[in-house]
């Protein structure tokens, strides 16, 4: 539901330039509800080229690794100078709002923010005086509208829109709960989301 909400709150308009850093669940699932052929370009941004590969199949127009680009320059370059109309941070890291605030244009851009920040840390908000429209749509405390996205989020998972098949790489019998734990704090190859499934055979 929760990418739902995110889904409805981006609403990039026609011709958008939209940056989107961080490609885990959310944020590849992010990309799969916002991508749209109306949008000039969704440019996203993420160390692991696996995930930045799903991110193209999922509705991504560009890629950039920051190991490998220099991703401020790169989409200033791509948006004439200019910068995105809407910036979409999903990483949970002071990293990521830099990033998307030094990306965002002046007067106006919007600013999702997603990403979990869980821990005390120091952020960079010097690209904040450009007066970004903020939102935050987080979870069902941040909906408005929670029976109705509930309900256009199963909707929007009966017509494949977000694809779990590839969203959801790992799957546990019960009994496995300590590998399920395991997997997800070591990151094993291929992990982006994991689930325990009491009934699997």
């Amino acid at each position: 539901m929760s990418l739902m909400s995110i889904a409805r709150t981006a609403t990039p308009e026609t011709g958008d330039f939209v940056f989107q850093i961080g490609c885990g669940f959310m944020g590849l699932g992010i990309i799969a509800g916002v991508a749209h052929a109306k949008l000039r370009e969704y440019i996203v941004c993420d160390l692991d080229d696996d995930r930045l590969a799903l991110a193209k199949e999922l509705g991504a127009t560009i890629t950039l690794n920051p190991n490998k680009a220099d991703v401020v320059a790169e989409v200033m370059k791509i948006t004439g100078g200019r910068g995105v109309d809407v910036a979409i941070e999903a990483v949970g890291q002071p990293v990521g709002i830099k990033t998307t605030g030094a990306v965002l244009k002046n007067n106006r851009g919007k600013l999702i923010l997603v990403g979990w920040h869980q821990a005390p840390n120091t952020y960079e908000l010097f690209h904040w005086i450009k007066s970004p429209i903020i939102y935050s749509p987080q979870g069902i405390g941040m909906s408005t509208d929670h029976r109705s996205e509930l309900q256009r989020a199963l909707w929007a998972l009966e017509k494949d829109i977000y694809p779990m098949d590839k969203l959801v790489t790992h799957r546990y019998k019960l009994e496995d709960i300590n590998q399920a734990f395991e997997d997800n704090l070591q990151m094993a190859p291929g992990y982006i989301k994991g689930v325990i499934m009491p009934f699997l055979e």
